[in-house]
């Protein structure tokens, strides 16, 4: 009750305490200062685009769209998950832009104009402007023309966004015409983020909304678009895994244990040893590293998950004792077994320290202090919780038994078994299928229809927002703003030359270049005003002659920021004098070689592609880890080598050997592909593999008692991992497959580990153990 107690205690106070838990992939890696402060930023921009949403409507006539629109949106509104649908743009907004950036009209230039009048091209600028105003299509007034007679102002609000795009203002609408059809764009916003506790009902939600305004609109088609769908769905089929894989993981494990040993002891008893070893793992792990990441957390867990095969080992030994069974003589009878199979798991699993990787010395510290905590829990508890022999016998004997003596034939020929592990290495090497695929987005499983709406959304609006970003960096908003406008002027190019749809940046420039604007302004004003007043018929100018500049933080306080706000990163960053961040947001981005170009060539400027990041980390885990799993078949046979001698060696490697190697085999054959994942299920096979080996090897000859704790063991181990291969997430089936297919193969194999295993060993034990069903 004492170890109970404490368990709890130290739970709770964990609890009370606050978890520190990573849920950052990029935290796997290891971390420098700046590395840390980047990613900082990254975290703080996917916070701003998160609870932001597209909806696109279509029609067959512009009135038919916007009606249409008008009652989803109503609908949707009705929902708890929208905090604002927007519909209608007023053309008041427009206006305000255009009176906030009016009075520093005289600082202000596109890059095209700066290049212009750098290079003197003053008398073109100014036909431009007489063939513009006369063009009969701008709709430039005289007032207008007084006070931007060059038409430098107008050029200059008209291409704040470069995004591209068939996307227009028309009569308070965002439209487009496409396809035949009218389309109104609306933009949302989020109410809450999505969790494992809400996606369910948020979608369901947003779907009945949706069926509500279709059944009235039924020719109206509506596309919806951004990060709180995805996660949501996602987030809703973990939901449904829980419930479905998890509590059926559960249910069977409950069932097979009360069938098993007639009891609800030995679930009692082997739940507590898995609480202690999770609890203390965890603790050690927060002492260590301060926090843990959800990744170490999880497979670490499932790591500790199987140390109820020691729990099996003690439990089988009593239900096939007789009357005479006695706890102190059990355990002393197991302890060099479940003692050698902690050892060389815990070496396995400690290997993986080696990694330069924070996520993964963090799961190896937390599985190695988990095994040999709940191995503590079993040896030391379990002969004073259990001490009275079993009052029933064991289910299916007879076909255990069979089974026994099945092995005791196979195992006459237990060297050519080892062809089996060897054409699995010959498939691997040479089968067509074999393929390793790092790429993060093959993990995922997104949803179909998502990924259609999503696609309907870019050929109707003729604008593909890009994973991909640039992140800016200054010590100041100057230098930052600096450097944006020269990345600005590289993606100018590669927009011109076909390479990149557009972007869009912080329109603010720096105030370097709003000096060079007001110089170039000067120059072209005093050599061309005159001529360009008389072709237009100007009695006088109105030129702005200030030259105060306008700052990023005055433009951040004006309401029609807003909708450009998350380009900016660095309100904390600039109080506190440190570097500061912007986002360069990218359009129809198809090769990023171009864009590494621009990242190369301008210091403070990087490029992000979360999506290629987190494969090239995958990829290093993955090479990583494979490297490590050999290092840990090393130290296994090392171990081996020195309790048993070389001599039996192949014996006993036969299983965990077969295990990795039939389990990869089958993976090829069936086409899934090989990643980090894989080869993670495939550590925990080898553990797993040991374990049952020494089980048997530990043994003088075949011994109902070792099958029966194999055999649960390997069943627990297949409804806990093996049903995560029903998962709908692509990385967690993968991992499921694997373990399920390695467990069954070394549950096969393992027997062949028992020093004695002939037919008539067999017989011997199965006479000495009795002969009834």
């Amino acid at each position: 009750m004492a170890v109970v107690a404490t368990t709890l205690l130290v739970l709770i106070v964990l609890c009370v305490r606050g978890l520190p838990i990573e849920g950052n992939l990029f935290a796997l890696l290891p971390q420098d200062q700046d590395s840390a402060v980047i990613n900082k930023a990254i975290d703080h921009y996917n916070d701003n685009v998160t609870p932001e949403a597209v909806m696109i409507v279509s029609g067959d006539s512009l009135e038919q769209a916007e009606a249409a629109a008008a009652a989803y949106r109503q609908s949707l509104m009705k929902t708890p998950w929208f905090e604002q649908i927007q519909l209608t743009w007023s053309i008041d907004q427009q206006v305000s832009n255009y009176e906030f950036w009016y009075p520093y009209r005289g600082l202000l230039l596109t890059p095209e104009q700066r290049e212009s009048l750098r290079d003197g091209r003053f008398k073109e600028m100014a036909q431009s402007a007489v063939a513009k105003t006369y063009s009969g299509f701008t709709g430039v007034g005289g007032r207008e023309l007084e006070g931007d007679p060059f038409l430098l102002f107008r050029d200059f609000i008209q291409s704040s966004y470069q995004g591209g795009g068939r996307i227009r203002w028309n009569d308070g609408y965002l439209t487009a015409h496409y396809d035949n059809k009218y389309w109104v764009l609306m933009r949302a916003h989020m109410a809450a983020a999505p969790s494992l506790l809400n996606s369910t009902q948020a979608l369901d939600d947003i779907d009945a909304a949706v069926a509500e305004v279709a059944g009235r609109y039924p020719a109206n088609q509506l596309s919806m678009s951004g990060l709180f769908f995805y996660t949501a769905t996602g987030m809703a089929a973990g939901q449904h895994d829980i419930s479905r894989i998890g509590v059926g993981s559960l249910l069977g494990i409950i069932l097979l244990m009360l069938v098993a040993f007639r009891s609800l002891m030995p679930i009692a008893c082997g739940l507590v040893a898995i609480a202690v070893g999770f609890v203390m793992a965890l603790t050690v792990t927060v002492l260590v590293f301060g926090q843990i990441h959800i990744f170490a957390l999880v497979f670490g867990t499932g790591i500790i998950g199987v140390s109820i095969d020691y729990a099996f080992h003690y439990f089988a030994d009593r239900q096939c004792g007789d009357e005479h069974w006695q706890p102190q003589r059990a355990m002393r009878g197991i302890y060099p077994a479940i003692s050698l199979a902690l050892l060389t798991s815990a070496l396995a699993y400690f290997s993986l320290v080696l990694t330069p990787l924070p996520g993964i010395k963090q799961m190896a510290i937390f599985a190695v202090v988990g095994l040999v905590s709940a191995w503590v829990t079993v040896v030391c508890c379990f002969p004073y919780w259990v001490t009275q022999p079993s009052s029933s016998g064991v289910p299916f004997k007879r076909l255990l038994l069979g089974w026994l003596r099945w092995c005791g034939f196979v195992a006459q020929l237990r060297h050519w078994l080892w062809l089996m592990p060897a054409l699995a290495v010959v498939v691997i090497t040479v089968f067509p299928g074999w393929h390793v695929n790092d790429d993060v987005r093959a993990l995922q499983s997104p949803s179909l229809e998502l990924r259609q709406q999503e696609k309907v959304i870019a050929a109707a609006t003729g604008s593909r927002i890009s994973t991909m970003f640039f992140l800016v960096a200054g010590e100041s908003t100057e230098e930052m703003l600096q450097r944006n406008e020269l990345a600005v002027a590289a993606l100018l190019k590669l927009k011109q030359q076909g390479k990149l749809q557009g972007f869009r940046a912080l329109p603010v420039p720096s105030q370097m270049s709003q000096q060079e604007n007001y110089q170039l302004q000067q120059q072209l004003y005093a050599a061309e005003s005159t001529s360009v007043m008389d072709q237009l018929g100007l009695e006088s100018l109105r030129v702005s002659r200030s030259n105060a500049p306008v700052l990023l933080q005055s433009w951040l306080a004006h309401p029609n920021s807003e909708s450009w706000r998350q380009l900016w990163l660095s309100d904390e960053e600039l109080a506190r004098g440190e570097t500061v961040y912007s986002v360069i947001q990218l359009y129809g981005v198809d090769n990023k070689t171009w864009l590494e170009y621009v990242d190369s060539d301008i210091d403070g400027v990087t490029l992000i592609d979360r999506a290629g990041s987190l494969s090239d980390m995958l990829h290093r885990v993955r090479t990583l880890v494979t490297g490590l799993l050999c290092v840990a078949y090393a130290i296994v046979m090392v171990v081996l080598a020195g309790r048993y001698g070389l001599s039996r060696l192949p014996q006993l490697m036969l299983a965990p050997v077969a295990s990795s190697t039939i389990a990869l085999a089958c993976l090829v054959i069936l086409g899934v592909e090989v990643n980090a994942f894989t080869i993670l299920a495939l550590i925990l096979v080898l553990g797993i593999g040991i374990d049952y080996t020494l089980f048997f090897a530990e043994t003088k000859k075949l011994e109902l008692s070792t099958l029966v704790a194999t055999t649960l063991a390997a069943i627990t181990t297949l409804l806990s991992f093996g049903l995560l291969a029903l998962s709908s997430t692509a990385a967690i089936s993968h991992f499921g497959l694997t373990v399920a297919l390695g467990i069954v193969v070394a549950w096969l194999f393992s027997p062949m580990a028992a020093k004695q295993i002939s037919p008539a060993v067999v017989n011997r034990s199965q006479s000495q153990q009795g002969q009834d069903a």
